[in-house]
């Protein structure tokens, strides 16, 4: 999967293990976005960060910025960034910051 954010500053995947299992250290990813990011069809600048999931493996990941108001995107792998190949997205999940919960499938 492929996680694509809109205006971020600041990514920390957690990933958090099946109900049974112990829960996996956190991933924290930093960042910030700069005048050469790319930007989406609205010109806000953007960051592409890929992250493996495992199917049945449960994730959050989280999206934080004390600069602005992140949104997060989660998109399966090898596709055209569309709505029609999102798989996730989430604004203000806790707070303003981003939190998607996912379990992938496949």
């Amino acid at each position: 999967m492929r996680l694509h954010k809109l205006s971020l500053a600041a990514l920390a995947a957690a990933l958090a293990a099946p109900a049974m299992a112990q829960p996996a250290a956190p991933v924290h990813i930093t960042g910030e976005l700069s005048n050469s990011d790319a930007q989406n069809e609205e010109h806000r600048r953007y960051d592409d960060i890929s992250v493996r999931l495992e199917s049945g493996q449960r994730y959050r990941l989280s999206v934080n910025s004390e600069a602005f108001d992140p949104v997060a995107h989660l998109y399966r792998p090898g596709t055209v960034f569309t709505d029609d190949t999102q798989v996730a997205m989430n604004d203000d999940g806790d707070g303003l910051n981003s939190r998607i919960s996912y379990t992938p499938a496949e």
